[in-house]
């Protein structure tokens, strides 16, 4: 029997929810409001400035091991960004 999910929010912890699941043999169908994935830790272009930032004051950490991990196994390691703004 083919179980199905529902996952609500494209953000870091849906796309973690809906990868382990299907892992396991669910099939499983992710809900976005927003026309882009990674929820509060996605980048924005914003004005004029040159990097993105965060639409919220939420981000990754790129030493972070699960989070490199979740992005190799998904073959997206090259989509993750890193900026370091002078200040």
């Amino acid at each position: 029997m083919n179980k199905k999910i529902a996952v609500v929010g494209a953000g870091y912890c849906g796309m973690s929810v809906a990868s382990e699941l299907m892992k396991k043999g669910f099939s499983v169908h992710i809900f976005e409001a927003d026309s882009k994935a990674g929820g509060l830790a996605k980048g924005i272009k914003f004005l004029d400035h040159v990097w993105a930032i965060e639409p919220f004051y939420h981000h990754w950490f790129n030493k972070e091991k699960s989070i490199t991990d979740f992005a190799k196994f998904h073959s997206s390691a090259d989509l993750i960004k890193t900026y370091k703004p002078t200040t």
